[in-house]
């Protein structure tokens, strides 16, 4: 009988082994010698899979296979030498080779040295020389279990990636192949922060079984069920191919089949989802802790409660990957396979949590979507089950468990002080229950009070202290002795009093620093959970009470400063970031479609609540249009913005005045109308609809034609702009071009689902499509397929291009969305540049305003949202598509150019259009600078050369001399000479026309950095020797200057030439004199600085870091401002000529424009004032401010 097998390594050869993609990439890479690591979740079949890879090579005589498992060598009470010379052992003897070493007596000669000195000298002089000529694979079990090890084991994995890099030099290390299996992931392996990271190799994804992949299992059904494949599909839909849990429910078929005493389960056809729905709860889902033989479920369990420091954060970021959005499709739409199982996420950011997630094999990525790894995991480790544990991770746990004992009304229980700030700390960014809400608010509540009764309290002891004062002034005719006593009972009491109005001064002090702490944590946590105009609000209460604190603007304690500048850079980071601006709510069902006026003086939106409402831009109603018996879909704007055109559910098309009064009523449609769009001319309107037709109708009512040819529902229209073309799509996947008098002209095949929307860009060169597929497509006029764009995780819905071209944004069932940048400076680029997060639901509909600066779109969550695309505080430049390692503004100020890892040089508009890009084959650039003169671009790279280009772009000289990667470039103040400096440890100075004059040497390490002297007399370099070097013109060493304790990366002369700033690995920024005396040290960056440079007027110094951050200084060392907005390490900064943008480079492929006017004056004031003008419409149109919200910024 067919067995299948639960748990443990499969035989080889075992008739249920599935063979999947990693089988053939194992295999591959193995036979090609690479390293290869195998690192995921228990029980996906590494074992077995290793087992498979032994037997193959072997078979094929590829060589000779050992494998170690590390929990055999053991990591209880084990010692180093123990633990090497177990793993060295094991080698000799799975090679078979201990007949021809005596092992202990070749260990013990080895004398002094340590364990890992030894071990490679095993591999080097045994493994390598005394086995045959033949080819060693080392597989690698349970790697993970290091972990435990009571040592560190760095030096393990270091040297296996010594056993790689000594191929070069050593061929024989080139028969040694090592392979890794296990839970961990590869960052993890080497824990030293100052060793380079493990990051050689070939990871192998090992994923679940697909359809395809798993048909072996399929014929232990056959015989048992009827209809095996169609039950074998539902296993797989609850499984999603997991390896464990595939072979538990085939197993569990077959042993109901064996329960029943029939040798056939009879299913009838079409009940195989319902059959297998019952087999899992019944056997897998209920009373799971109870039936989980083997272990599996409470091993997931086990390791994501494991660390108590840890499990808070792991159970709020799985409750968020868990929680789908409302999955109510539209009326219209029918539901796509894809969300007949429900489909969470979130966005997948490489954190350790996420992986730590990832490795427990709860969660898998799924696109760059974090999503639960399969329906059985989702229903057990349910909402409700992370509540529970969540309620046993509170910190708070027995006080709240009291307290709701006592029926509420124990307030000892409560928590205050340092406590409730903890609990509050730890609840961030986690959804808790009502009850956790309420233990919170209500400890919030009491915390205030008892400030509050403090007072109170010293105000009455003021008080009765004042009475007694003013009694002893009338007793003073009793005597001289008894107003004595008075007198120092008053002073006795004025002293008490003045220690009391002390502490209560202190106290309150204390609750507002709390406060303002608790306001800063709130606007982050919003922020986190994709709320940032209610992040913004939170950030400006914040600013508001710190602005009207004024003892803490001044006050020099630590805590107060800490506090005082994290608002700065709280207040700084979600004014930067917002981009949502206001909410127009009014409607009482979902909004679908949005309009604006040719003026952009009005907003239309419908939606399901059969209604059309008409805004003004800052978000006041003035009028609901209410003619409709059906829900309302799309709607259109006349080109002179008299009239406006409705679409709806109750079959007809409506026109209305633009005050809002009926105009007339179109009818011929048999079914739902869905779109509706205006001829750019007027003369005539095309409705699309569910009864597979496009009308073209006269505004007077006249139908003008009827296009057939859909094959289902049609969806989307849309006019080309000169009003030539029509194009239509809809249910059938096809989008179609027809002329205005009819004619079909061509059809666009591409989409593999549902097309939705439509929009013509500006020009009519372009056309995009959104889809159901998840995609966004981009077509040429004559129908060829440019870009498919695939940055949505779910069904995208609606798309649009801005009125300039220059832009695209599609939304998406992801509740986001999505703005993409065109470029079509070297051929059509288009690159994902933001992404919109606010709605809570679907996000339906999206429309430009005429000026392109204000997006509004629509949602499940009955708003539209307008969206400010261009933010006063800071800009984003999107084009590259890989780190962007360098940037420089011209002389003019007008433009910047940019040098990337993507092989190219962008030259860009300040308003973020691409004019020019350079390169495509110049490999990884590190630098570009332009020429003081601005006639000189140029540029050094990876590859060991430089460029320089005139300023056209016409390549003037190639500059080859260095023999190693070339690092940074600059010019001389009056550019007649290019510094450029390299890898091989040398500075090279060259004419403008690219001639060698001279070569520098004296580094004993890479040269990272270079910059010249206002006066051009002096060339400062910096290395990885720890050291900054200064030259003369003419190449002598002046003086070498000693500080820093790791790699110099940046070097920056102020403008007066007096100062030298210089960037560290060691996360310093130091300040030297012209002397080359130490002056300052500047600390705050917590990972590597890669770049410093002076503002034009040399009253600020800013700094680009490994820890995602541009930090602004005072030149007096005082730190002004922490900007935070890039995804990855910032390489470089540069300020503008003029001193108000700053410009940062990261490695996330973007640049940011940082505006700097607001720097001047109250950092403080300055912000306020441009978050409180941001928010201004939304507090005072929005109906659901509360009233008190309303005067927030007056």
């Amino acid at each position: 009988m067919y067995a299948y097998q639960v748990g443990g390594s499969l035989a080889f050869g075992h008739s249920t082994y599935v063979e999947r993609q990693a089988d053939i990439d194992l295999y591959s890479a193995l036979l090609r010698k690479e390293f290869c690591y195998v690192l995921t979740s228990r029980q996906m079949g590494k074992s077995s899979l290793r087992l498979r890879m032994k037997h193959r090579l072997e078979q094929a005589q590829q060589g000779y296979c050992a494998s170690i498992d590390m929990t055999r060598i053991g990591s209880h009470k084990i010692t180093p030498q123990q633990w090497y010379r177990g793993i060295a052992f094991d080698l000799l003897r799975t090679l078979k080779l201990t007949q021809r070493l005596d092992f202990k007596t070749w260990w013990a000669e080895q004398g002094d040295l340590s364990p890992i000195q030894i071990f490679s000298q095993f591999i080097e002089d045994v493994l390598l020389t005394r086995s045959p000529e033949e080819n060693i694979f080392i597989f690698v079990d349970e790697i993970d279990s290091v972990k435990s090890l009571e040592f560190d084991v760095d030096d393990f994995f270091a040297l296996i990636r010594f056993c790689h890099n000594q191929r070069a030099e050593n061929p024989a290390y080139n028969r040694l192949t090592w392979a890794l299996f296990g839970v961990a992931a590869p960052s993890t392996l080497i824990v030293d922060s100052r060793r380079t990271p493990f990051n050689i190799g070939r990871a192998i994804d090992l994923s679940g079984f697909s359809l395809e992949e798993a048909q072996p299992l399929v014929q232990g059904l056959v015989g048992i069920v009827d209809h095996p494949q169609a039950v074998f599909r539902e296993i797989l839909t609850w499984t999603r191919g997991q390896p464990f849990l595939t072979q538990k429910l085939c197993h569990f078929v077959q042993s109901s089949s064996q329960d029943s005493g029939k040798r056939m389960l009879t299913i009838p056809p079409g009940t195989e989802a319902f059959w297998v729905e019952n087999l899992v709860r019944s056997h897998l889902i209920d009373h799971w802790e109870a039936q989980d033989e083997p272990e599996h479920l409470r091993t997931i369990r086990d390791r994501l409660l494991a660390d108590p420091q840890q499990s808070g954060r792991l159970l709020g970021i799985y409750q968020r990957i868990l929680h789908p959005s409302p999955h109510t499709p539209s009326p219209h739409l029918p539901i796509p396979p894809s969300l007949q199982i429900p489909i969470s996420g979130i966005k997948a950011d490489g954190s350790p949590e996420q992986t730590e997630l990832m490795l427990s094999g709860l969660v898998a990525n799924r696109k760059g979507q974090l999503q639960v790894a399969n329906q059985i995991y989702a229903a057990v480790f349910d909402g409700a089950w992370i509540e529970q544990a969540l309620a046993k991770q509170r910190p708070y746990y027995a006080a709240i468990a009291t307290w709701a004992a006592s029926q509420f009304q124990d307030e000892s229980r409560l928590l205050r002080g340092q406590a409730l700030e903890e609990a509050q700390a730890w609840a961030k960014g986690k959804s808790l229950s009502n009850l956790d809400y309420q233990f919170l608010a209500a400890s919030q509540t009491l915390n205030q009070q008892t400030v509050q009764q403090a007072l109170a309290t010293v105000e009455e002891r003021n008080r009765i202290l004042t009475a007694a004062h003013q009694q002893a002034k009338r007793a003073i005719h009793q005597g001289r002795m008894i107003i004595m006593a008075c007198t120092a009972m008053g002073v006795i009491f004025l002293g008490l009093a003045g220690t009391w109005a002390m502490q209560a001064a202190q106290q309150k002090q204390r609750a507002t620093l709390n406060e303002i702490t608790s306001m800063n944590r709130s606007a982050e946590s919003l922020l986190s959970a994709d709320q940032p105009l209610n992040a913004l609000l939170e950030s400006i209460r914040a600013g508001l009470t710190l602005r009207s604190a004024s003892w803490a603007q001044t006050d020099p304690r630590p805590q107060t400063e800490t506090i005082r500048l994290q608002t700065l850079i709280t207040l700084q980071q979600m004014a930067s970031q917002v981009k949502e601006q206001n909410r127009l709510v009014g409607h009482t069902s979902s909004v679908r479609g949005v309009a604006f006026s040719p003026d952009g003086q009005m907003i239309a939106t419908t939606s399901y609540d059969q209604t059309v409402k008409l805004w003004q831009p800052d978000g006041k109603l003035l009028a609901t249009l209410t003619d409709h018996q059906g829900p309302v879909w799309g709607v259109s704007f006349s080109p002179n913005g008299q009239t406006l055109a409705s679409a709806s559910s109750d079959h007809t098309l409506k026109l209305w005045h633009a005050d809002g009064t009926p105009l007339r009523t179109f009818k011929g449609h048999t079914d739902k109308v869905w779109g509706v769009a205006w001829s750019p001319d007027g003369d005539a309107i095309a409705s699309v609809s569910a009864d597979h037709t496009l009308k073209l109708w006269h505004p007077d009512g006249t139908l003008l034609d009827t296009l057939t040819g859909h094959a289902g529902e049609v969806w989307g229209v849309a006019w080309s702009p000169d009003g030539q073309l029509l194009a239509s799509a809809g249910e059938d996947r096809i989008v179609r071009l027809w002329s205005r008098t009819g004619v079909l002209l061509q059809t666009l095949s591409g989409h593999t689902a549902e097309v939705n929307s439509l929009s013509f860009s500006p020009d009519g060169q372009l056309l995009a499509s959104a889809s159901y597929d998840g995609t966004v497509k981009v077509w040429n006029r004559d129908g060829n397929l440019l870009k498919t764009l695939t940055g949505h995780a779910q069904e995208v819905y609606s798309v649009s291009f801005s009125p300039d071209g220059a832009r695209l944004a599609s939304t998406s069932l992801d509740k986001t969305v999505q703005l993409w940048r065109l470029d079509d400076s070297n051929g059509l680029e288009i690159m994902p540049e933001t992404t919109l997060t606010g709605h809570t639901s679907q996000v339906f509909g999206v429309s430009f305003s005429p000026d392109g600066k204000t997006l509004a779109s629509t949602g499940f969550d009955q708003t539209a949202k307008l969206w400010q695309l261009e933010n006063t505080l800071q800009q984003t430049l999107v084009g590259h598509h890989s780190s962007v390692r360098s940037l420089n503004f011209a002389p003019d100020g007008q433009t910047i150019m940019s040098a990337s890892w993507d092989e190219t040089l962008k030259l860009w508009q300040l308003d973020g259009t691409p004019i020019k890009t350079l390169g495509g084959n110049l490999g990884d650039i590190y630098e570009v600078t332009l020429s003081p003169t601005g006639d000189r671009i140029a540029a050094v790279s990876k590859n060991s050369l430089g460029w320089i280009w005139d300023a056209s772009g016409q390549l003037l000289a190639t500059l080859s001399d260095h023999s190693d990667s070339l690092l940074s470039a600059a010019w001389s103040p009056d550019g007649q000479v290019l510094a450029t400096t390299s890898a091989d440890q040398t500075v090279k100075l060259w004419t403008r026309e690219g001639v060698l004059l001279r070569t520098l040497s004296g580094h004993r390490n890479e040269v990272w950095g270079v910059d010249w002297s206002p006066d051009g007399t002096i060339l400062a370099t910096a290395s990885t020797d720890k050291t900054i070097k200064l030259w003369t013109r003419n190449g002598i060493l002046q003086q070498t200057l000693v500080g820093h304790t790791a790699t110099v990366s940046d070097v920056s002369f102020s403008p007066d030439g007096q100062t030298l700033a210089s960037a560290g690995w060691d996360q310093t920024i130091h300040l030297w004199d012209r002397a080359g005396r130490l002056r300052q040290t500047l600390t705050g960056h917590s990972d590597r600085v890669w770049s410093v440079s002076f503002s034009p007027d040399g009253q600020r110094l800013a700094s680009a870091s490994n820890d995602q951050t541009v930090k602004l200084w005072h030149t007096d060392g005082t730190p002004l401002i922490t900007l935070v907005g890039h995804q990855d390490g910032v390489a470089d900064v540069s300020f503008s000529p003029d001193g108000n943008l700053l410009a940062s480079a990261s490695l996330d492929e973007r640049i940011i424009l940082w505006h700097l006017d607001h720097l001047s004056g109250s950092l403080l004031d300055n912000l306020l004032l441009k978050s409180c003008g941001w928010v201004k419409n939304y507090l005072s149109t929005n109906p659901t401010v509360a009233d008190s919200d309303r005067t927030l910024c007056q």
